[in-house]
């Protein structure tokens, strides 16, 4: 895959790239083995898993007291493996039944790599051999198991050399099928399903003009995805963003999305639809642009919809959150539920029984697994 050649692009892109947003591999000093980059889900039974990358392996454990103590960690993979695990292109997990599914990635050439799956049917203590998903390198694979069970992988592609960058999907009964094509290729797409088990992907496109807004990619049973644009900000920039957007979906099938822009308007926005993306509120502005909020997650059970975002303010990364108490038609203030200096991971937004936390590695605390009250809650933003 041809890789754009990545350029300064504004103030905001330079906090991004520095380390105390998106520190890689370096300082050993906290923990020496892990790269920054950690996974974590609940199980259906409450368990919380992790997944961490020492660079050659994959190691999971799990936790049955809500991440206060881990049990050993075991190698997802026997044979060590040149990983490509970033904080971009993640380890992934998922579950079926009793069935745990790790997949992640192995580097395949520059800026590309394969994703490997491996499955345990006894609770952790061992794996199966890992096997390659696809043979052909991608980019930012997502892997997710719908409500029937069935694993789907999704990974962006060039569909021929020099081609615009094109998402596929494969499962077990269609090993390759092309969704959409002129995607950016350094934004990770966001993936949900939808009350149906049918796959939703939000992800940035690239438009006529080098403009990089967003699209929406229904995913059907059968027959061609569906493709619309659902962001007008028009930020034209031809360069690599690295900001993918968030995507929610309730049982009662009202879509959440927040995207990160410096097109027409600045920041992070949020809006919803209740009739399957066909149309959205307004843009909602949220965070603050001048401490440059970026990374936006967001979350929704039942009624309740969470946000978590991050900021960068006299020398900490702060992670910030936003709660509505009725599906998104109202917010309480923001609050700021952790601070880290140093080098942090993207944080993760995790859901078990209606409840929200924050999954969050920095390498001063290490990891966090902090659970996000019902308002009132936190700090108050200053």
């Amino acid at each position: 895959m041809t890789r754009r050649k990545h350029t300064p692009w504004s103030a905001l892109a330079c906090a991004c790239a520095c380390a105390l947003l998106f520190g890689g591999h370096a300082s050993a000093r906290a923990e020496p083995a892990f790269q920054l980059a950690v996974t974590a889900a609940f199980a259906p039974d409450g368990r919380l898993w992790r997944l961490r990358s020492d660079g050659h392996q994959v190691y999971a454990d799990h936790s049955d007291d809500f991440g206060t103590t881990f049990s050993k960690p075991v190698p997802v993979n026997a044979e060590p493996q040149p990983l490509a695990v970033s904080v971009e292109e993640r380890a992934g997990i998922a579950f079926a039944g009793d069935t745990v599914h790790v997949v992640y990635p192995v580097a395949a050439g520059t800026g590309t790599a394969r994703l490997f799956h491996a499955l345990s049917t006894d609770t952790g203590r061992s794996f199966s051999i890992p096997q390659p998903l696809a043979q052909a390198p991608g980019r930012l694979h997502r892997f997710a198991v719908n409500s029937a069970g069935e694993p789907q992988h999704f990974w962006y592609q060039e569909a021929a050399p020099g081609a615009p960058t094109a998402l596929y999907r494969a499962t077990a009964d269609l090993p390759q099928q092309l969704l959409a094509t002129g995607l950016c290729d350094c934004c990770r797409p966001a993936l949900a399903f939808d009350p149906q088990g049918q796959a939703v992907i939000a992800a940035r496109f690239v438009y006529p003009g080098n403009i990089r807004d967003h699209g929406l990619i229904r995913v059907p049973a059968a027959g061609p995805a569906m493709v619309q644009r659902v962001t007008f900000d028009q930020w034209r920039i031809a360069a690599c963003p690295t900001q993918g957007p968030a995507l929610a979906i309730t049982p009662a099938g009202r879509l959440h999305l927040a995207w990160f822009t410096l097109g027409a308007h600045r920041g992070l926005f949020r809006s919803y639809s209740d009739d399957a993306g066909a149309h959205f509120s307004d843009p909602e502005a949220f965070g603050d642009p001048d401490a440059y909020a970026i990374n936006p997650a967001v979350a929704a059970e039942a009624d309740a919809v969470v946000l978590l975002w991050q900021e960068y303010r006299g020398g900490s990364i702060r992670v910030l959150t936003q709660r509505s108490a009725d599906r998104g038609a109202n917010w309480g203030p923001a609050r700021e539920l952790a601070t880290a200096t140093g080098t942090a991971d993207r944080p993760e937004l995790l859901v078990h029984e209606n409840r929200f936390y924050l999954s969050w590695h920095t390498r001063g605390s290490g990891y966090r697994l902090l659970p996000i009250p019902a308002e009132p809650c936190c700090k108050d933003v200053p």
